[in-house]
């Protein structure tokens, strides 16, 4: 090999040298673009899902409220009714034992005579 092909491969190779860093930089310029994109397509994100995620609260916040609500009066009523059922089981054995006593003092008579 002669001095010159020597000195033009040696051109050759730093103008490579030079080609791959300015490829190496704008691959890099662009990669950090990218990822600033990224973060800010990110950030947004998460913005709106925090702001989704709130008002799904609020609304399931509404929602409980107003199961207990419904809840409540449900479980009243359900008292009214026991209440009512128990007074009403609570006469008819009352009842059934004054007719009860009735007939034992009844046969305890037949018996005496």
């Amino acid at each position: 090999m002669t001095d010159q092909e020597l000195k033009d491969l040696i051109g050759s190779l730093a103008k490579d040298t030079k080609d791959l860093k300015e490829t190496q930089k704008k691959t890099t310029e662009y990669i950090n673009k990218v990822t600033k994109n990224v973060d800010k397509i990110t950030k947004e994100l998460s913005r709106e899902i925090d702001k989704d995620s709130k008002k799904l609260s609020r609304e399931i916040d509404k929602v409980n409220k107003e199961l207990s609500r419904e809840i409540d009066k449900v479980n009243k009523e359900l008292s009214k009714e026991i209440d009512k059922v128990n007074k009403e089981m609570n006469t008819k054995f009352y009842n059934l034992n004054i007719n009860l006593d009735g007939i034992g003092k009844n046969n305890g008579a037949v018996a005496e005579e």
